[in-house]
């Protein structure tokens, strides 16, 4: 009766240790920025999409959006169509995901056109 009892209490004590160490672990969320351009290109104007690679972040508060956001604007203004085409950003967005699939297919739709 006693052997009983102990085994239970330890399939109990896993249980907790598993919920715990669930909880414990920090949730990863993935994010990516979308510019929006229009470039000047032999007196065309052109507009296309910029989009940044997917990062892994652990928290993303509004500071860590405002420092990404910066990075991926400061990175298209150096670029060769902003400066030599006069580029300019006419739209800027952030997209949090909490799953890697989702933030991929969200990214995609701004890579891939089906014509």
């Amino acid at each position: 009766m006693m052997a009983k009892i102990k085994a239970n209490q330890k399939v109990q004590f896993d249980e907790i240790d598993r919920k715990l160490e669930a909880h414990s672990k920090p949730q990863m969320q993935y994010l990516f920025v979308r510019l929006a351009v229009t470039e000047n290109k032999m007196t065309q104007i052109q507009e296309s999409n910029i989009v940044s690679p997917i990062q892994e972040l652990q928290t993303i508060d509004e500071e860590t959006k405002a420092r990404v956001e910066d990075q991926v604007v400061g990175e298209y203004l150096k670029s060769y169509g902003a400066q030599v085409f006069d580029g300019r950003i006419t739209k800027k967005e952030t997209f949090v995901f909490n799953s890697y699939t989702e933030a991929s297919e969200k990214r995609n739709s701004f890579l891939i056109s089906e014509n």
